[in-house]
This record gives C-alpha cells, structure tokens and sequence, in this order.
C-alpha cells in the first residue's frame, strides 16, 4: 500500500477530512452579436469542513490543507445547439485539490475522475441537422503533486482523452 494511503501505524485510511462545501458560481454572457454568444463561467470550491488538528487525533497523521477548487469556462456561439449550421466552442481550466470536494463526485472524464487534478479542456460542438450535433472534447489533465524526481516509482498521474459524442433530441 503506497504510503500515503496509511493512517497511523500502518493502517489504510480514507476519507480523513469532513466535508462542508461553500460553493460559488457566476456567469457573464455577452450576447452583443446576437445569435453568437460569449460566455464565461467561473466556479469556486472550498471544503470549510477541512480541520487538520481533527485529522491528526484521528489518524496520526499530518495532512496539508489542500480544500480549493475552481473551474473557468469560456465559450462562443449559439448557446444551445438546435439546427443545422448552429456551431460553439469551448476552452476550460480546472484546477481540484486533494480535499476540496469528494472524489466520487467529480467529473468521470477528466483526469479519470477524481481530485488532486489541474488542467483544460477545449472542445467544439456542431449542428449537422436539426436537433442532432456532433461534438468533440480534448482534456488534457496533469496531477497536482509534490512529486520529487528522486522517487521515480511515484510519478505523477498525467492523460489526456479525445471525446467525440454524436447527440439527437426527439
């Protein structure tokens, strides 16, 4: 079992935080060359339930404050893809530390799932009739780690994935 996997005296442990989540979410959508849109979205996370004195009696073991995340999003063109011709795209920064929400709630896609991930996002999606489009994502998704190249067995987890979906609405 990898070392930071174990409580105290060896024991695996997990989920050592609690999790209290203050959620903040904004949107600006520029609609000034109507029927193209510009519009960003800003997400912030923070787990307020983090107590590192909390951790330690219960685990023995000292863990580092890493409760932030946040996620921007930039997009142009039509905001909902419904006819032929309609067209958007899309670029996205992500950046989740290790205790900022629980891992099994977070994207599946991206980075694999999970926390203790940053990277981007660009993507693009297209009408090729009505009420069907095609659309296609490239995330790319580094770990967030104190990685040390003395230690090559612990390399930090790094992928990128292609994803091409085709979507219809009836």
């Amino acid at each position: 079992i990898p070392d930071w996997l174990l409580c105290g005296q060896g024991v695996p442990c997990g989920l050592a935080s609690k999790f209290l989540i203050l959620n903040l979410s904004g949107q600006i959508d520029l609609a000034t060359f109507d029927p193209i849109h510009v519009t960003l979205t800003a997400d912030y996370v923070r787990n307020l339930g983090f107590d590192k004195e909390e951790i330690l009696r219960r685990t023995g073991n000292e863990y580092k404050e890493e409760t932030e995340g946040y996620q921007l999003i930039l997009s142009v063109g039509k905001p909902n893809i419904v006819e032929r011709h309609d067209w958007q795209i899309i670029g996205a920064l992500k950046y989740v530390e290790a205790d900022a929400v629980l891992d099994g709630f977070t994207e599946s896609i991206f980075h694999l799932g999970g926390t203790t991930t940053k990277g981007w996002i660009l993507g693009a999606n297209y009408g090729i009739d009505k009420n069907t489009m095609i659309s296609a994502r490239w995330l790319s998704a580094d770990e967030i780690s104190d990685w040390n190249s003395s230690n090559p067995v612990s390399l930090p987890l790094a992928n990128d994935v292609l994803l091409v979906d085709l979507q219809t609405r009836f």
